[in-house]
């Protein structure tokens, strides 16, 4: 297992721990995982942690790494923004791909308003 996973593993098994509220509650609430590794993990003594240990840990503690993993670019809050609003107002939305700059993609938003039929471009 590669050590980038072992680290996403080790993030979500923090916040796992948060959520239950103490490590020693955690680990009380995985089969197979004592309150010692629990702590090894968190604090990076990994030379004795097997693989199968990790894949249980992260298995019951809802680590998946074929996850989407978000990134909040202004783009990504400007579409989040712009589908909220359509859900909101039953608004149709179609998103237009136009490649005219090389550099990056420009994404053309069309607003439809069902009810009115107006349109808008942003």
């Amino acid at each position: 297992m590669r050590t980038e996973e072992k680290l996403l593993i080790k993030q979500t098994l923090a916040a796992y721990c948060e959520q239950k509220g103490s490590q020693k509650k955690a680990a009380n609430s995985l089969r197979g995982v004592s309150a010692a590794t629990v702590s090894q993990v968190l604090n990076d003594n990994w030379e004795l942690i097997t693989d199968d240990m990790w894949r249980n840990i992260a298995t019951q503690i809802g680590y998946d790494p074929n996850r989407w993993v978000i990134v909040e670019t202004r783009g990504y809050r400007r579409m989040t923004q712009l589908l909220s609003d359509a859900q909101a107002h039953s608004l149709v939305i179609r998103v237009k791909q136009l490649k005219h700059t090389p550099e990056a993609m420009l994404m053309c938003i069309i607003l439809a308003a069902q009810s009115t039929g107006t349109v808008s471009t942003l």
